[in-house]
């Protein structure tokens, strides 16, 4: 569990200094004495950038989420057949008599 809160962790990083790198761009650009076009086609730049960086991200997140996903699916076929297993094997020992059945009589006290 402290593994999944750890890449939670990392996420939230990576998105903060993606924010934190488009915010100083952003003011650097507007503070360099460049042209016009200059500055749009920087501004253009940086803005792919950024893009590309947030796609990259979001990819390996969902990535990551696929795993999980595929890990819980196998886990729970899984124990879904071990149960299956434990069920068969209570039904047979039942109908061989080697489990006595007990079941609560009025007699019996609470």
């Amino acid at each position: 569990m402290s593994n999944g809160c750890k890449e939670t962790d990392v996420g939230t990083v990576a998105i903060a200094a993606l924010v934190g790198g488009i915010a100083g761009a952003a003011v650097g650009l507007m503070l360099a004495p460049k042209s016009g076009r200059e500055l749009r086609r920087d501004i253009g730049f940086r803005a792919r950038q950024t893009l590309n960086g947030i796609e990259g991200v979001a990819e390996e997140k969902a990535d990551k989420i696929q795993d999980v996903g595929e890990d819980l699916l196998f886990e729970g076929r899984r124990l879904a057949d071990d149960l299956k297993s434990l069920f068969s094997e209570f039904r047979r020992a039942l109908s061989k008599n080697e489990i006595e059945v007990v079941s609560k009589s009025e007699d019996t006290p609470e």
